[in-house]
């Protein structure tokens, strides 16, 4: 097989309980990685020695703790392969993972391939999640499919270092969830991720990774405005041949109604407002953004009598 580069950057925030079986996973493909890179977000915890127990085999950078988007761009600037793999530090690989995506890319190597991704596995607490990624995954995702809904299982992504060192300075959300997310988009502004449909990483889920749906669908919220915004400063119009504004105001809705049944009504009503720059509600949103300006006390007396079945379908047509 010719030899691809692939540099694995894995950020770490006291993950002591998982940082090591993450580089095992690493070290041990039968595909060897050339080089990994632990960034330590601050862990106050003894992630730092569990990593430098594998010696020179790992290079660990410590920073204080800046959030993982931060973590992943330092590990980026330190990465000097080909391809770069993501894996967090909970997570874990497939034994084979990285030599069925190299084959993949010497097998099927065009231009357009920016991004590879795969199956993953939840394992752990699954039971606990209320959300998941999609098994029909298309072959080919282009960046209108993936504007429309998260299709990238994070850990089994590899992406092209020449074009995420041409947006990773645009990839600015801070310590929302969905940065990956955000990642992706910017990426796919300059080409299409392909989809290899065997099993390539195990997702853990625990007590300390939030699956609230709320987080996620505000953090999809600003991933997307924040690659809008990179394609007003590029002029990359021709990406948004399609109803982007319909997705964004789903999107606001989508949010609304999760801070409405919350019972947080003025962020419910700021997201409503929200969806109107880009494209004017149904009726029946319209009515509850009339709704949540009564009296809070009078909002909450008429949503125990009228339930919230009534509009909970509304929730699973908006969701994006």
């Amino acid at each position: 097989m010719a030899q691809i580069k692939i540099s694995v950057v894995i950020p770490c925030f006291n993950a002591e309980k998982f940082i090591g079986e993450a580089i095992e996973s690493v070290l041990s493909q039968t595909y060897p990685p050339y080089e990994v890179i632990v960034v330590d977000d601050g862990s106050i915890d003894n992630s730092a020695d569990v990593v430098r127990s594998f010696g020179d085999r790992v290079k660990l950078i410590q920073q204080e703790n800046k959030g993982r988007v931060e973590a992943r761009k330092v590990g980026f600037k330190y990465a000097t392969g080909d391809w770069i793999a993501l894996l967090d530090a909970d997570d874990y690989w497939h034994s084979k993972k990285l030599e069925i995506q190299v084959k993949f890319i010497l097998d099927n190597f065009s231009p357009d391939m920016v991004l590879l991704h795969g199956k993953d596995k939840w394992v752990g607490n699954v039971k606990s999640c209320s959300d998941s990624y999609v098994d029909d995954r298309p072959q080919v995702i282009d960046f209108r499919s993936l504007f429309q809904r998260m299709l990238i299982a994070t850990s089994s992504a590899l992406l092209r270092r020449d074009i995420l060192l041409k947006v990773m300075d645009y990839w600015n959300l801070g310590r929302l969830r969905s940065q990956d997310y955000g990642l992706y988009l910017l990426m796919l502004c300059h080409g299409s991720a392909f989809y290899i449909d065997k099993l390539l990483s195990y997702y853990r889920v625990h007590d300390f990774n939030v699956h609230d749906s709320l987080p996620f669908a505000i953090g999809r919220f600003y991933a997307r405005k924040n690659v809008l915004s990179y394609i007003k400063a590029k002029k990359y119009y021709h990406l948004l041949n399609f109803d982007w504004r319909e997705i964004m105001a789903s999107n606001c809705l989508e949010i609304a109604w999760l801070f409405y049944v919350n019972k947080e009504y003025s962020k419910a009503r700021q997201f409503i407002l929200k969806s109107f720059r880009y494209k004017m509600p149904k009726m029946r949103w319209l009515s509850l953004f009339f709704f949540l300006f009564m009296p809070k006390r009078i909002v909450t007396s008429l949503r125990k009598l009228m339930g919230s079945k009534s509009l909970q379908s509304t929730s699973n047509f908006y969701r994006s």
